[in-house]
């Protein structure tokens, strides 16, 4: 299921964290790159983004996401 989440929240921030670093490290490796810097993202961090988030959920877990921000133009 496909549903909006927020970050802020500390158990679906945790959750959210996980699957990106997870992610983030596959790219890094795909790209040759190991200093990628979205895998320098700390859990605070991501708690405090002003960016939205939609969660794929299986059996009450998020094992899938994508975040985006809400321009103002």
């Amino acid at each position: 299921m496909v549903t909006d989440s927020t970050p802020t929240e500390y158990s679906v921030a945790i959750q959210i964290h996980a699957v990106m670093q997870a992610a983030y490290t596959l790219e890094a490796e795909r790209i040759g790159f190991a200093d990628f810097p979205p895998l320098r993202e700390s859990l605070e961090e991501l708690r405090q983004s002003s960016d939205s988030f939609l969660v794929f959920q299986q059996s009450g877990s998020i094992i899938g996401g994508i975040s985006y921000h809400r321009g103002t133009d």
